[in-house]
């Protein structure tokens, strides 16, 4: 038997009790051993099975012998980052999908948990449902990987479809999202590209063994600048405005960043709508392999947690991470752009495919240097510059 302590009983957590309890069977079978739920941490008096210790006091959770695993679902860096760093040097293993506990402390806390021969797991933290890091790790271990590709905000793609599908302004759109309860009542974190910085920064950890706290040097634009005439403009090429995370190894670099774009039909990301996210992994020897599902909310994200619990339950002890750490390096983007050009087109860009409909003039160019395409259009109003996928 290994017993199991939830620190937070929000969202992510009470979701998290719900399917440890309500699938008991098909978790104690996929790992192999009785896996119960000891305790539930929480500040709130909360309801909990009969049999489960609700406290407020973080050494009752830490002085049972018997929990040997702790799933953080507190979320911030404050009491989360001390209870997960005191429970990892007391040999107790770390599940969470607190991703910016992840992104700001996971390389101390990593260590930590390596040198005490305990899991720090964090599958919840970069793809919300979807199993991306296992895959990275286990089934797609024995690649060199290339680049990492993905939407990997639910709520920025929410907004984007909405944009789209109904004709409404940035602004309407996020106005009904948080209605809905699709973003926080401050959602810069989302609609500016922080989230995804900080997931992209996790995969590329995964994938690259880089730092996670290179997601600080990681260049970032969110969404809120994208207007109608831009998707419009995207419509005129056949594509779609997404915003899109990436990763790039470059010889013993990498490179990234978190932008909106201008993704083609025809390419894999084209048909993600919604809340839904994806991943496109490139690798040496398998090629090309997109993951889909839902990013957030409660039961896609306690999935994910109880993954990392079954994961920890059936092997214990870290395994050592190699030496090589590759350094983050701001690249000089080269792509094909679609711009939104208003009144007349610069001299340098005549040559480009045009394409104008309703009052909006589109352009598609050839591959460019961004600083090269921003010198051409600096003396003509236009939209954002979105890379082509």
């Amino acid at each position: 038997m290994i017993g199991v302590a939830i620190l937070g009983c929000g969202v992510v957590g009470s979701g998290t009790v719900k399917m440890l309890m309500e699938n008991r069977e098909r978790i104690n079978r996929a790992a192999g051993v009785e896996v119960v739920l000891k305790a539930i941490l929480d500040k709130r008096p909360v309801e909990a099975p009969r049999g489960v210790l609700v406290t407020n006091n973080f050494d009752d959770i830490l002085n049972d012998p018997e929990i040997g695993i702790i799933a953080e679902a507190m979320g911030g860096v404050g009491d989360a980052y001390d209870y997960t760093k005191r429970a990892l040097e007391a040999g107790k293993s770390i599940i969470t999908s607190n991703k910016e506990l992840v992104s700001a402390h996971g390389d101390e806390l990593e260590e930590i948990g390596s040198r005490m021969g305990v899991r720090y797991l964090y599958e919840g933290a970069a793809g919300g449902a979807i199993p991306i890091i296992r895959p990275i790790n286990l089934c797609l271990g024995g690649n060199h990987f290339q680049q990492i590709t993905g939407i990997v905000n639910g709520s920025t793609n929410y907004l984007l479809t909405r944009m789209e599908e109904q004709g409404i302004s940035f602004p309407t759109a996020l106005d009904e999202a948080k209605r809905l309860g699709y973003v926080e009542a401050d959602p810069s974190a989302d609609v500016e590209g922080h989230d995804a910085r900080r997931k992209i920064a996790i995969l590329a950890h995964e994938a690259f063994a880089s730092r996670f706290d290179d997601h600080s040097k990681v260049p970032c634009e969110g969404i809120s600048r994208v207007t109608q005439e831009d998707i419009r403009a995207a419509e005129l090429f056949e594509g779609r405005i997404k915003l899109i995370a990436r990763a790039c190894m470059q010889g013993e670099t990498w490179t990234g960043s978190v932008r909106p774009c201008f993704v083609p039909r025809g390419h894999s990301l084209y048909n993600i709508r919604d809340v839904f996210n994806a991943v496109q992994i490139h690798t040496d020897f398998a090629g090309e392999t997109t993951i889909a599902g839902r990013g957030a909310g409660s039961m896609p994200t306690a999935s994910a947690i109880v993954g990392d619990i079954i994961d920890a339950a059936k092997n214990p002890a870290a395994y050592p991470k190699g030496d090589f750490v590759p350094k983050f390096k701001e690249e000089k983007l080269v792509s094909r752009f679609v711009v939104r050009v208003d009144g007349s087109i610069p001299p340098e860009l005549t040559g480009c495919e045009l394409r104008r409909m309703s009052g909006v003039l589109a352009i598609r160019t050839s591959m460019m240097a961004e600083d090269e395409l921003r010198w051409m259009l600096s003396d003509t109003r236009h939209g954002l510059l979105f890379p082509v996928l």
